[in-house]
């Protein structure tokens, strides 16, 4: 099988084929972000419907990351053992399906608890943490150059509105079946709704072509120093930044969905509604940061989404006003947006070569390190003050003091760079949904 031609005279099983490649990934983002909006969004209500403490539910949103990241490790063995990008994509993305379903069958039953959840949630995300860095890679290589920007920014869009649409029916069933009292068995379907996005998304992910020389290309050299890599130069001078960040969000970030249904009283709408507001924000600011990122380049991008993160967890001292919380929702999804795009510009065009899917697998682990490391931080606090309200309220603080100081780890490196060639909006998100 050759590669797809660039150029526009390219046979037509050619165009053919790209067409169907280009139509399969849309197909399968739109999946994926279903599947999100269904389930994983949902995570810290479904916790705490099933009676888990602040604590556990911190527990639930970290450590299984962590040990999803360590199998995750696993990724440029798995890639060169199936030598095929496609397989390990899929296979790690049914195994994400089969752990909702799981999960849902227990859930359906009553027999869902704090261990098992564990696990299966573990599982989830070690099959999600796979798949990501060898999906980017295959894209790179799926996508021709010549349409790469305005397919991805296509794709986005069919993942944005997929997203908003699957959060937005998520809540207002959730909120529906709370004031039935059966909340439980809304989850559980829910969570059948999320297994059947991702085996939809699975699916046609096989239908994507690869070749095998594209496996070969991206082979970590056998010989000589690992430091002489590009990829693992570029992430010595940022990883550390972005792994800080993590730690810094992460003090805060599982501790958010207690907050507001367990202390401020609101109920699924409301939690619903914030999290919308936050893709809105993202949604309306993506342009303007996909303009400074062409012509400012990454650092730039990255600082002013740095800036704007510092305050959002702290800001939440002033709760009582639903009204606040929208706008600082909105502005929030803003900043998100715009630290998102660069950690994914970073990650797709500035780490590139030989040893990038190893870079990536570790970059994953790190950040599994910090996540669990600041939710620690920050359960301490709030146990040790009984999870009253200004225990809560203490830690967002932290949390945004933990940011600002971030700023010593900060990848100058980035400003030496030339401007982003092109823009590429993160096919996948890299940070999930938050609210903080």
């Amino acid at each position: 099988m050759e590669r797809i031609s660039e150029n526009d005279d390219a046979p037509k099983a050619n165009r053919s084929a790209l067409r169907r490649d280009l139509c399969s990934s849309s197909s399968d983002g739109g999946g994926f972000s279903t599947m999100v909006g269904l389930g994983e969004t949902y995570f810290p209500a479904y916790f705490l419907a099933l009676g888990m403490s602040d604590f556990k539910i911190g527990v639930l949103a970290t450590i299984p990351y962590l040990l999803g990241s360590l199998y995750q490790m696993l990724t440029p063995w798995g890639v060169r053992r199936l030598h095929s990008f496609r397989r390990w994509v899929v296979l790690n993305a049914s195994i994400q399906a089969a752990s909702l379903f799981v999960m849902g069958w227990l859930t359906w039953y009553n027999q869902a608890q704090f261990w098992n959840v564990l696990l299966l949630v573990s599982f989830y995300w070690g099959g999600g943490l796979a798949t990501s860095p060898v999906w980017n890679t295959w894209m790179e290589f799926l996508v021709p150059q010549r349409v790469r920007v305005k397919f991805l920014s296509r794709r986005m869009r069919v993942c944005q509105i997929s997203l908003l649409l699957s959060v937005t029916l998520a809540g207002f069933l959730i909120e529906g079946a709370t004031q039935r009292g059966a909340p439980i068995m809304c989850f559980a379907a829910l969570l059948f709704g999320a297994a059947f996005s991702r085996s939809f998304s699975s699916y046609m992910l096989n239908r994507k072509s690869e070749q095998r020389c594209w496996v070969d290309a991206v082979h970590p050299p056998k010989k000589g120093p690992r430091s002489k890599s590009h990829a693992w130069a570029i992430a010595r001078s940022t990883v550390p930044f972005f792994v800080a960040m993590q730690f810094a969000v992460f003090i805060s970030a599982p501790y958010f969905a207690p907050f507001i249904l367990r202390v401020m009283g609101s109920d699924c709408t409301q939690y619903m509604f914030l999290i919308v507001l936050g893709y809105f924000g993202r949604i309306i600011t993506l342009h303007w940061a996909g303009i400074v990122a062409k012509q400012w380049g990454a650092g730039w991008l990255l600082m002013i989404g740095w800036i704007g993160m510092i305050p959002l967890s702290g800001l939440w001292i002033f709760h009582q006003s639903f009204l606040f919380l929208c706008i600082l929702q909105i502005v929030g999804g803003a900043a998100w947006a715009w630290y998102e795009l660069a950690v994914s510009l970073v990650l797709i065009e500035k780490i590139t070569g030989p040893g990038r899917v190893s870079v990536l697998a570790w970059f994953n682990t790190f950040n599994g390190v910090a996540m669990v490391a600041g939710m620690l931080i920050g359960g301490s606090i709030i146990q040790s003050w009984d999870g009253n309200e200004w225990a809560f309220i203490a830690v967002f603080l932290l949390s945004s003091a933990a940011r600002l100081f971030a700023i010593v780890l900060f990848p100058r490196r980035l400003f030496q760079s030339e401007s982003s060639s092109e823009f590429i909006e993160p096919p996948i998100p890299i940070v999930r949904p938050r609210i903080d």
